[in-house]
């Protein structure tokens, strides 16, 4: 079955249509969110493979440590402990702070 497109602006709306809901699915729970975040820096490997559990910080409300860690070639430093930030009213937010 072959797929008809009339005009090209309908394939670009389509496609970015379609990139849009698959990031925004993929920030809908905070574990999702950092392995969103790890496959967005090309830890590909840990993105699919690593267990990720809630852990308790001072600074961040909610925080999960990723086992077993990837390592930041540049610097050598396990990046083993993201913080997440509910952002407007759905979607959440992963980042990495070494001072956690």
């Amino acid at each position: 079955m072959k797929l008809r497109i009339k005009n090209k602006n309908h394939l670009f709306v389509a496609i970015v249509s379609a990139v849009i809901l698959i990031i925004a699915l993929v920030h809908t729970s905070p574990v999702l969110a950092i392995r969103a975040k790890l496959f967005s820096e090309f830890h590909f490997q840990a993105s699919l493979f690593s267990s990720i559990e809630p852990t308790t910080s001072p600074v961040y409300p909610e925080v999960y440590k990723v086992t077993p860690a990837p390592i930041e070639k540049s610097t050598n430093t396990k990046l083993d402990v993201y913080y997440v930030e509910k952002t407007m009213i759905i979607f959440y937010y992963a980042g990495y702070d070494s001072g956690i």
